[in-house]
């Protein structure tokens, strides 16, 4: 018996091992196709699907478009509906997705009609074909087609860079803070700083939404040079309740030229926030200030101290820019050599460099640096002692 069983045993492990095994090797779950996953009912998954979808290579992006087409027509409506809000994300170029969205404007299903309309006005193509549809779309018997008709034609509007400075101020009243948005992303692409499009703006960067003031604040920098009224607008931004506008708002000011008396204190004020991308945006608009006020040093040099390693690299990066000047902060960038970050230390040693001969025991630091053990640090000293020697040498000659 028991020579019996040592041989049916084997066979018994491959029965149970085939019995448990293949169907879960039968049924395991595949990814399903892209066109599928673009338009999942899971917000996560559409997202991931379209951002694989970009990275396809334009014949696979053409089949995947063609099959998206095609599930247009499904009567299933939601899946419809996906396809077709899929489809109005699509470069406006392609003509074959824009004649099947004109053709769904008529579609016996209203929101079908809706959603193809939006598409429209979101793809911004703006040919007869499309301003006709639309624009026909406008006496639909349905309030909701006529309102969707109404907001794409305003977006087309605005996304074209043609548009008249008189038709694009229409949209700084809209209700809806996208298209007040996307009016002020316009008024800074047509170029012209006339009074109107400037007062437009400033009151646009005093706007109820975040996006829209960041916008406005964007839009103001390309119209440079600004009038007075502007300038204070970006300055007042400076000040704004959002980091992500007073962020804006200090990045931008360099590009002003020379700062007025209150924005520098703002700005060194600003290396105070709790806020990190403020901190920084304002170490930048400082080391650019010219002519350097001492201080503006004085103010760099206090904030060496901070607790974030990326902002004292900021802080540093920003006494190199102003260079010899900023030799009253030498001390602190001595202190950082020994700082436990890389960065840190490798910016010391760089704003060091910049400082030069100005600073006495600089060539003694940078050379001490030559044996930190990090090799990015190493090789900054080494950049910085080279730049010393340069500046030496050619004030020798000078003095010949």
């Amino acid at each position: 018996m028991l020579k019996i069983r040592a041989k049916k045993t084997p066979i018994i492990r491959y029965l149970f091992l085939f019995l448990f095994c293949f169907p879960a090797i039968l049924f395991s779950k595949k990814d399903p196709p892209l066109p599928e996953q673009l338009l999942s009912i899971n917000e996560g998954i559409r997202k991931y699907a379209f951002l694989e979808f970009l990275k396809l290579e334009t014949a696979d992006k053409e089949k995947t478009t063609a099959a998206l087409v095609v599930k247009t027509g499904s009567r299933d409506r939601l899946v419809s509906l996906k396809a077709i809000e899929f489809l109005g994300k699509l470069d406006p170029a392609a003509k074959d997705v824009v004649s099947v969205l004109v053709s769904l404007t008529k579609d016996e299903d209203w929101k079908v009609r809706a959603c193809a309309i939006t598409a429209l006005g979101k793809s911004g193509a703006e040919d007869q074909l499309v301003l006709k549809a639309l624009n026909e779309a406008l006496n639909d018997k349905n309030t909701g087609v006529k309102t969707a008709a109404a907001e794409a034609l305003k977006r087309i509007k605005l996304k074209t860079v043609n548009s008249t400075a008189a038709a694009l101020l229409e949209g700084i009243g809209d209700e809806d803070y996208d298209i007040r948005a996307e009016t002020a992303d316009a008024l800074g692409k047509v170029r012209q700083a006339v009074p109107e499009i400037i007062a437009a703006l400033v009151k646009l960067s005093s706007d109820e939404s975040v996006v829209v003031r960041v916008s406005a604040v964007a839009a103001l920098v390309n119209l440079l040079p600004l009038p007075e009224n502007g300038v204070k607008a970006i300055c007042r931004a400076m000040k704004d309740e959002n980091p992500a506008v007073r962020s804006r708002a200090l990045s931008a000011l360099p590009k002003l030229g020379a700062y007025p008396e209150s924005a520098l204190q703002d700005l060194t004020g600003a290396l105070k926030s709790k806020d990190v991308l403020v901190r920084s945006s304002a170490a930048e608009a400082l080391g650019k200030t010219r002519p350097v006020v001492k201080n503006v040093v004085a103010a760099l040099a206090a904030a060496l101290n901070d607790k974030d390693p990326y902002i004292r690299s900021c802080i540093l990066n920003a006494l190199a820019e102003i260079g010899p000047s900023a030799s009253e902060a030498a001390p602190g960038m001595v202190w950082l050599l020994k700082d436990p970050d890389n960065e840190v230390r490798a910016s010391a040693v760089l704003a060091l460099g910049s400082v030069g001969p100005a600073e006495k025991n600089t060539v003694y630091y940078l050379t001490g640096a030559l044996k930190d053990p990090e090799p990015a640090v190493q090789a900054a000293a080494a950049s910085a002692l080279e730049k010393i020697k340069e500046a030496e040498e050619a004030q020798k000659i000078k003095k010949e």
